[in-house]
């Protein structure tokens, strides 16, 4: 497994989910507003080499200890949100957002 690729957090799905990717792995360094901002985060990285070589080391274990690797934690989310919204839809409640912060009982 490699380094990270630094990503453009952007309206696409690819910058999108690469941005979601990285996330999950505790990687946000690797996650750029704009041309600006991926420039410099490039050039910051790329001094760094102890530090690429440290989490190139490390990436594999922090991919599998992820939910992204853990399906049942999806299956749980996925089970509890769903639950959510049909209990909201019951009771007469309009839709709303919803992300996993709206599920008090989920352990990760």
């Amino acid at each position: 497994m490699g380094v990270p690729t630094l990503t453009i957090m952007g309206k696409t799905q690819p910058g999108r989910a690469g941005a979601g990717l990285l996330r999950t792995v505790g990687l946000e360094q690797f996650i750029a507003n704009d041309m600006e901002d991926f420039v410099s985060k490039g050039l910051c990285l790329a001094q760094d080499i102890n530090s690429l070589v440290k989490l190139r080391s490390e990436l594999r274990l922090r991919f599998k200890q992820s939910p992204r690797s853990q399906p049942e934690i999806i299956a749980t989310g996925l089970e509890q949100i769903l639950r959510l919204m049909w209990q909201r839809w019951c009771e007469g409640l309009p839709p709303i957002d919803l992300d996993i912060t709206h599920i008090q009982s989920l352990t990760i």
